[in-house]
């Protein structure tokens, strides 16, 4: 199976969690740095085809497959499918990738994407375990405005919980960051859109858009800042305000919303007044 999603949703831990569920015999391979072919033909297969130890299961955890070396065409993951099918009786797949459309779709085929959710209930739930469990003082109303403010950073879970961590660092639960985190999302939209608007060249939008972009925490709230912002202050043609209506659609549904919010910001650019 592969898990697809944001950084720090728990795809990694999850994988790992999974081959100590079965005891199963694993082997990690981060693909940021090992996913080559010399990699898939050595360490690899020679995992898959050594027996098991006692009949156990084998495991193999591909971590970031997506960003595998790649020469013309991604030759880890070609080789990877023909891995796959001769491993397939006794050694199992797990995959984890950030950008689903980045694997290749035979691949995709033999460990179809398993989907990770989770609600404000799932949050709530795993909040107060934490909490409970390192004694932090809460309440009730306390404990409602935090899942209400950090699930802005759904579905970043190490995000969440580095913020939970931040607001109990006196021993009790105080939430204290949403009147600053809005603050620096108006400012960073209004100097962003100006520079999308006024800069000559888009590189320089690029930059500060990427030194900035920690101040956003929900990409598709922030697209739809973006149109509104544009349509209140008449910034763009008729054409432009269609052409933003389709993106933001379309931000809804796509894997790197990060990409999708700077694609409006080129839109405002190219079709402005």
């Amino acid at each position: 199976m592969s898990f697809a999603g944001v950084q720090g949703m728990g795809k990694t831990t999850l994988a790992k969690i999974l081959a100590n569920e079965f005891d199963a015999e694993t082997l990690f391979v981060k693909c940021a740095t090992e996913g080559t072919l010399d990699v898939l033909r050595t360490k690899i297969q020679e995992f898959c085809n050594a027996l098991s130890i006692e009949g156990r299961q084998k495991i193999v955890i591909l971590d970031e497959v997506d960003s595998s070396s790649s020469s013309g065409q991604n030759n880890f993951m070609l080789g990877l499918r023909t891995v796959i099918e001769a491993a397939q009786d006794d050694t199992r797949f797990l995959l984890t990738a950030n950008y689903s459309t980045k694997i290749l779709p035979a691949i995709l085929s033999r460990c179809p994407i398993i989907p990770l959710e989770f609600d404000k209930k799932d949050l709530l739930q795993r909040v107060k375990f934490i909490l409970d469990a390192e004694k932090i003082k809460y309440g009730k109303e306390e404990l409602k405005a935090f899942i209400e403010e950090s699930f802005h950073f759904h579905p970043d879970c190490r995000r969440i919980l580095n913020y939970l961590q931040f607001c109990c660092s006196s021993g009790e639960l105080v939430v204290r960051l949403n009147k600053v985190v809005d603050s620096g999302k108006e400012d960073f939209l209004k100097d962003v859109m100006s520079k999308a608007l006024t800069e000559s060249n888009l590189l320089d939008v690029r930059q500060f858009y990427l030194r900035n972009k920690s101040k956003v925490s929900d990409f598709v709230a922030f697209g739809s800042d973006i149109y509104n912002y544009a349509a209140d202050n008449d910034l763009v043609t008729e054409d432009g305000m269609l052409k933003l209506t389709d993106q933001l659609y379309q931000l809804n549904t796509v894997i790197d919303k990060e990409a999708g919010v700077f694609g409006m910001l080129t839109a405002v650019r190219r079709f402005r007044k």
